[in-house]
């Protein structure tokens, strides 16, 4: 199944650019002592319409998910607009 987060699309599209001359691929941070956790989207449509929403000029990218929803996301968060992810996780092109 395929997830969804947000970036900037300049700074997304060269960050990958970058990585996939490495070999390596773009990670969207997971959660840390400091940080809850990249955003995740379960639809592309919910990724657009909360980008739009919150004014935020980003646009949406597929996360390849290392161990699946279940274990990779944290969905408990009261009235999310969107989830947080738990685990570092692939950030691809749409």
């Amino acid at each position: 199944m395929t997830f969804f987060t947000l970036g900037n699309h300049e700074s997304y599209e060269k960050a990958l650019d970058e990585m996939e001359a490495k070999g390596k691929p773009l990670l969207k941070v997971g959660r840390t002592d400091d940080y809850l956790g990249g955003c995740v989207f379960k639809t592309i449509e919910d990724a657009k319409k909360y980008a739009k929403e919150s004014g935020y000029d980003y646009v949406p990218y597929r996360l390849k998910l290392p161990n699946g929803w279940e274990q990779d996301v944290d969905d408990s968060l009261e009235k999310a607009e969107y989830f947080c992810l738990l685990n570092d996780a692939e950030i691809m092109r749409t």
